[in-house]
This record gives structure tokens, sequence and C-alpha cells, in this order.
């Protein structure tokens, strides 16, 4: 995992967890930070943390927890729909791939 795309976040209790960044959105005007935790226990499902990204002055930034539900399942959605997006794009190439691969056989 590229070490640059790990977010350390310190809970109510003052531990330290480290999650992964996969994208920022944008919605409403305002932006959000889409993230992973870097590793889930054995019985865990996947699962993502959506934080607003609040700017504090010109290269800072606090990450805030979004308290409306119905904003978090927006948020949420979008970003399966993005994710199956790009997971659709990569298994076409794949399908492109092979195709190019039969012709070549065929050629042969």
């Amino acid at each position: 995992m590229e070490e640059d795309r790990i977010i350390e976040l310190v809970d109510e209790n003052g531990d330290t967890e480290r999650f992964v960044y996969m994208m920022t959105m944008d919605k409403n005007e305002k932006r959000y930070a889409i993230l992973e935790p870097e590793e889930l226990g054995d019985d865990e499902e996947s699962e993502v943390v959506i934080l607003e990204i609040v700017e504090d002055g010109e290269d800072d930034f606090d990450l805030v927890p979004v308290e409306d539900e119905v904003l978090l399942e927006d948020i949420f959605n979008e970003y399966v729909e993005a994710i199956n997006a790009e997971d659709d794009e990569y298994e076409e190439g794949d399908e492109e791939e092979e195709e190019d691969e039969e012709e070549d056989e065929e050629d042969e």
C-alpha cells in the first residue's frame, strides 16, 4: 500500500487508527474524504468512513465527522456507483484484451 494514501486519525479514546484514502467526493458545494480502515479483523466486513474536508488555512484542513445520515447515505451510494463504474471499465479492458488474444490465435 502506498504510504502517501495512509491517514492516521485519533478516535475519542485517544487511540490512533490508520485508514487508506480512497477518494474525494464533492456534494452540495462541500468536499468529503472517503476512507477505508487499513486493516480489518477476521470477522469485520469492509466499511468506509466519510468525513467532511474543512479547509483551515492555505494548506491545512480538518476532517470532520458527518452527522446527517441522509447525506452519508447519498455520499456512500455515489461512492459505490463510482467504484462499480471503475470495476466495469477494468473488466471491459480485460474482455477487449482477451478478444485481441483470441484473434491473434485465429490468425496463426
